[in-house]
């Protein structure tokens, strides 16, 4: 009887005829808004990877690597948004044929024309989480990975003819190269410039390798060359005798005062030209600090809330916060007390004396409380920029993002309904403008957030915003 009441259920409320249809019409226009925002997100960070091929000489199958693994992070912000149009899109389709009126003339009510629609978008809030915080993480620290591996070959992947390139403190340019073993280039006319040894090398050929164990290690071998080099000679002005004494040995210190200062010693410039068969170069590149590391878009909620929560550093900066903000407290109140309730004092004061002694008592409290208001202020300003407030920030984000997805889904519902005319381009005009309001004031509010003027949770006001206007506009069209 249970699992026929349970049965009986299901196809009542999310499997009936209309439902079916809702589904079906809706998940294809869902696809049609996925593409839609995907591919305008994916413009704007096509421009950046495409320069490591083009300006960096980044092998292409690289290039595409990070592209591919740039594209789940790309699709997590597709996921929620896709939602609008899709769902503008079929409201507004159904509107135009008339068959909302259809329905409505059968006797559907407005809430069971839009259920469907509420449930499918729980299924897009539940799937954009579990996107978000498997395939998206997993997916940045592989982009992070690959990043990585490019800037550590950074000068490697440099080698354009007639191009100049700096490894360390060379310089190097050449008139050709070639691939050999499908790995190791060898470059032809090869001119090096040494500004931290005042060398030039001129070659044959030469090559670069770099260390396994260290990226930041690089050797380059020049063949068959020349090199010539400028050194500095300094000439001592000093010597002593047989006796020990010292002696100056240029003219004009020899008449010198004895109290007098010796110039420095005579510095010569000489110009070495030398040719070799082979010459070694050990260079050291800094590479940025932008490569792979582990940090909250490569960690799941679990993983993040786990790591924030036992951090030892985050663990004691928050004990400090929570000390210094409970001071703070405790001074607002002794504040208050001293600036209110002692009034009460002049009613027993028995004459003008006593009522001037309680009032620069009162005066002097009031300024040291308002002296340690003020320092107990900057303490927690201090304090409050050690939290981990940008970790948490993005901790509060791996679930406000795809709640937008069900608010979305209550906005256009009845957004769609109220355009009757609404056509595919109008749709995606409306849900485009809908987005960048929303993406605006996302970007505002997170900017706060790291500036501390609002704290992490803050991240939730576009979504409690947009999820009041969505409800407003629900509860309208269910009253019509």
């Amino acid at each position: 009887m249970v699992s026929e009441s349970l049965k009986k259920f299901f196809y009542t409320w999310f499997f009936t005829s209309l439902d079916r249809f809702f589904y079906s019409q809706l998940f294809m226009h869902y696809l049609v808004g996925v593409s839609f925002f995907s591919s305008i997100i994916m413009i704007n960070e096509l421009y950046y990877i495409i320069r490591y091929y083009f300006l960096y000489n980044v092998p292409f199958t690289q290039t595409m690597s990070m592209m591919g693994a740039l594209i789940p992070f790309l699709v997590s912000f597709s996921v929620p948004f896709g939602v609008l149009p899709a769902y503008l899109l079929l409201m507004g389709q159904l509107s135009q044929d008339s068959e909302i009126v259809a329905m409505r003339a059968c006797g559907i009510s407005q809430f069971r024309i839009m259920f469907p629609g509420i449930v499918f978008g729980i299924l897009i809030m539940t799937f954009s989480y579990h996107f978000k915080n498997h395939i998206e993480t997993y997916s940045n620290a592989h982009y992070l990975q690959l990043k990585a591996k490019v800037l550590s070959q950074q000068p490697i992947i440099q080698l354009m003819d007639n191009v100049s390139m700096n490894i360390g403190s060379i310089q190097i340019s050449f008139d050709s190269s070639e691939k050999i073993e499908d790995r190791e280039d060898v470059l032809y006319n090869v001119y090096a410039v040494d500004v931290k040894n005042k060398r030039t090398i001129r070659s044959e050929e030469g090559r670069i390798f770099t260390s396994p164990d260290n990226p930041e290690h690089y050797v380059v071998k020049f063949l068959r060359g020349d090199m010539n080099q400028i050194t500095y000679k300094t000439n001592e002005v000093l010597s002593t005798n047989a006796e020990g004494v010292i002696t100056n040995l240029d003219p004009a210190l020899t008449n010198a005062e004895p109290n007098n200062e010796l110039s420095p010693p005579n510095v010569t410039e000489e110009f070495f030209l030398s040719s070799f068969g082979s010459m070694t170069s050990h260079n050291y590149v800094w590479l940025p600090g932008d490569g792979f590391h582990e940090g909250p878009d490569t960690l799941t909620f679990k993983d993040l809330k786990n790591q924030i929560e036992t951090k030892d550093a985050n663990i004691a900066n928050a004990k400090i916060y929570q000390a210094v903000k409970s001071n703070n407290t405790l001074i607002n109140k002794l504040n208050f007390y001293v600036k209110y309730l002692p009034r009460a004092l002049y009613f027993g004061a028995e004459d003008d004396y006593d009522r001037s002694t309680i009032s620069n008592y009162i005066n002097s409290q009031q300024e040291i409380l308002k002296i340690a208001q003020e320092n107990s202020q900057v303490e927690i300003k201090n304090t409050k920029a050690n939290l981990p407030n940008y970790e948490l920030m993005k901790l509060h984000d791996k679930i406000a993002l795809p709640v937008i997805a069900l608010i979305f889904a209550l906005m256009a519902l009845p957004l769609g309904m109220f355009s009757a005319r609404s056509g595919r381009g109008e749709g995606l005009s409306i849900s485009l403008v809908i987005v960048l309001v929303f993406y605006g004031f996302k970007s505002y509010i997170e900017n706060l957030v790291r500036l501390g003027t609002l704290p992490p949770a803050g991240v939730w006001i576009p979504a409690l915003f947009f999820g009041i206007i969505a409800s407003v506009l629900f509860i309208q069209k269910i009253k019509e």
